[in-house]
């Protein structure tokens, strides 16, 4: 109850800054949200449930999903032709997911701290590099 209690007095104190200190990649979701049309763009996701997200989007991981196999995610010369297939017009990931950007990704969103949001209650969350890319 304490807890609950200590999260909404700080939601009411600074609802933005609440959501952007608790939700996981917040700056990659608002930049998306403010850059991208719900109406032609669809996001292909790394990371876990993008809340607050409004473009439609899908979690990548075949744990969630099984429009594409984790064989065409893994398969350089087929991964491109699966997300299109579904309507991908972009990824959002941690820097780890595109070590080695394919050449037909296009880098359009970076943030070398990009918070991970929730993780501690009393400390600041840990930090990592998100990015945003078009798929040609």
């Amino acid at each position: 109850i304490v807890v609950g209690a200590v999260r909404f007095t700080r939601y009411v104190a600074d609802p933005g800054g609440y959501l952007a200190h608790e939700t996981p990649h917040y700056d990659a979701i608002q930049w998306m949200n403010t850059h991208l049309d719900p109406a032609q763009d669809r996001v292909g996701s790394y990371l876990r449930a993008p809340t607050y997200l409004t473009i439609p989007w899908m979690n990548l991981s075949s744990y969630y999903q099984v429009a594409i196999s984790q064989e065409d995610l893994d398969d350089p010369d087929r991964v491109l032709a699966a997300l299109k297939r579904q309507g991908i017009t972009h990824l959002v990931g941690r820097a780890d997911h595109f070590e080695e950007p394919a050449d037909w990704l296009v880098p359009v969103y970076a943030n070398d701290a990009s918070l991970e949001g929730g993780t501690g209650f009393f400390r600041s969350p840990s930090t990592t590099t998100v990015r945003v890319f078009k798929l040609k």
